[in-house]
């Protein structure tokens, strides 16, 4: 197996992971709602895939001997069911590919970390280490550094938060030598 070494996080796929369980959440949610309004209609989660044909069906099965010979667009106009909202909640739901439990929870959580995953990678991501370890040093010896200029001159090599006050080497430098280009930095020669 190949060493892998965790570089970074990626906290937009991981923002966009979460909006998109929210929203299946919420429909969830309103098909459950849906399903309240008519007692006796029992659909289980697993089939919300196919809501629209599943619910219908149900409906069908529970009027059908009450309402006899009415057609199903009668049927359903009698019983205020509107078969447009049928296919929202049903597209909704399954908009995003995201398994959930029977709460709306999601099965499960991707891995948003990022990797140093070949050769190349993790010798940048070690040079990259071995000059904060540098820079640490130089700090403790009380050594004046300006991290703007040093970053500048690696092309942006790091990632620097002056609220927290870290310096951390950039995954995207790391991942894409082809970074620089992007950053509207000269070639960058390894």
């Amino acid at each position: 197996m190949k060493q892998k070494i965790k570089i970074g996080y990626n906290t937009e796929k991981e923002r966009l992971f979460n909006e998109r369980a929210q929203f299946k959440r919420s429909a969830f949610l309103s098909i459950l709602t849906h399903l309240k309004a008519f007692s006796g209609i029992n659909i289980q989660p697993e089939q919300f895939k196919t809501f629209k044909t599943s619910f219908c069906e149900a409906i069908k099965q529970k009027y059908s001997a009450q309402y006899p010979g009415i057609n199903d667009t009668k049927l359903f106009e009698l019983l205020s069911i509107d078969i447009y909202e049928l296919n929202d909640l049903e597209e909704n739901y399954n908009r995003y590919s995201i398994e959930i439990d029977e709460h709306g929870n999601p099965l499960e959580y991707p891995d948003f970390s990022i990797y140093a995953e070949n050769e190349s990678e993790i010798i940048t991501f070690n040079a990259l280490e071995n000059i904060l370890n540098a820079l640490k040093v130089l700090k403790q010896n009380n050594r004046m550094i300006l991290i703007g200029e040093l970053n500048n001159s690696l092309f942006g090599a790091f990632q620097i938060d002056l609220n927290n006050n870290t310096i951390q080497p950039r995954p995207e430098f790391i991942k894409n030598v082809n970074f620089h280009k992007r950053q509207g930095n000269p070639r960058l020669k390894m």
